[in-house]
């Protein structure tokens, strides 16, 4: 029974644990110190942009724009290194951000549903790239810009640490700052959070811009892995990362969720895929899996959300069976 409860609560490091042992098993090339090194180095680029996402998530919210704006900072960041690389970054992460806050500000101010919102700046945002590249990859002028992917340290590419600081400063936040406190409160109870004088409309306001601003910070690293910008860069993302931050554990109902439950998630999706290329799976049949990944997570997740509501109200009958007690003694 004790391993039962041990298993649920942490069943995300369980399904990882199982899929490196598979992966183990029956790809011998996957322990080399090339392809950990090649596993870091793609999760961390999804990994980056789930950390924001785990924020809006936990919030209520979501964001469907985050493979644009990836491919929007990458583009920015090739494109205008005649400006100088630190700049170039600069303006990448700062106009990326902007997507981030002009959602928040629509959904809160504007009281339009998030998906629709997020939907029509992902399509707009992507339009931006394809006229900004010109519908066709951009290689950037700057060959040091490559040593941000192309660098490691100890064997760990600088990505990964890049990721890894991300998770302990998200950690801190939701753990021991009040960003991170009322970004729980206001996914638990919306209405609550507002009588309680937490300014929620803000707080939601930030947490979109972190999730555009990670997204950012995602589109130049992944930029930086060839020195080129693709307007195709990110079509994908926003489904990998909801699939990995929903199997990390955070509900789509908002309210719960770990960016270290986030950080399993991210590993078993990379792992997932790295061991399916090691097989020669067709790449179609590995969009498949993680369809089927996803809705079997969103199952898990409406279950559990109902198990937790049914134990909350039990307690709460409890607590009023006692108060009640209470009165007539």
């Amino acid at each position: 029974m004790n391993f039962l409860k041990l298993f649920a609560k942490h069943r995300v490091w369980f399904i990882l644990l199982g899929i490196l042992v598979v992966t183990i098993l029956m790809s011998p090339n996957f322990l080399t110190v090339r392809n950990i090194s090649n596993v870091l180095l793609q999760t961390s680029i999804n990994g980056i942009i789930a950390l924001g996402m785990t924020f809006l998530l936990i919030s209520g919210d979501f964001d469907l724009s985050v493979g644009s704006v990836m491919a929007l900072s990458a583009a920015l960041a090739i494109g205008l290194q005649s400006r100088g690389i630190l700049t170039a970054c600069i303006i990448a992460v700062v106009l990326g951000s902007a997507i981030g806050l002009l959602n928040g500000f629509l959904v809160t101010k504007a009281k339009i549903n998030a998906f629709i919102v997020t939907l029509g700046t992902m399509t707009m945002v992507r339009g931006i790239v394809l006229a900004y590249t010109n519908q066709r990859p951009i290689s950037g002028t700057n060959s040091s810009f490559l040593n941000l992917s192309g660098s490691s340290w100890l064997g760990i590419p600088i990505p990964a640490f890049i990721f890894f600081a991300g998770v302990i400063v998200s950690h801190i936040i939701l753990t021991y700052n009040s960003l991170g406190r009322n970004c729980f409160a206001i996914g638990g109870n919306r209405e609550a959070s507002i009588f309680s004088g937490i300014r929620v409309d803000r707080y939601r306001i930030i947490y979109f811009t972190i999730c555009s601003f990670t997204a950012a910070i995602a589109g130049i690293v992944l930029a930086s892995r060839l020195n080129t910008a693709s307007p195709v860069y990110g079509q994908d993302t926003a489904l990998m990362v909801v699939a990995a931050v929903l199997l990390g554990g955070t509900s789509l109902a908002g309210g719960s969720g770990s960016v270290i439950q986030t950080l399993a998630g991210v590993m078993i999706i990379g792992v997932l895929n790295n061991s399916l290329n090691l097989m020669n799976v067709f790449s179609y049949y590995q969009g498949l899996i993680i369809g089927i990944i996803l809705v079997v997570v969103t199952i898990l997740d409406s279950y559990y959300a109902k198990k937790r509501k049914f134990e909350a109200q039990i307690i709460t009958k409890r607590l009023e069976f006692k108060k009640e007690l209470n009165k007539g003694t």
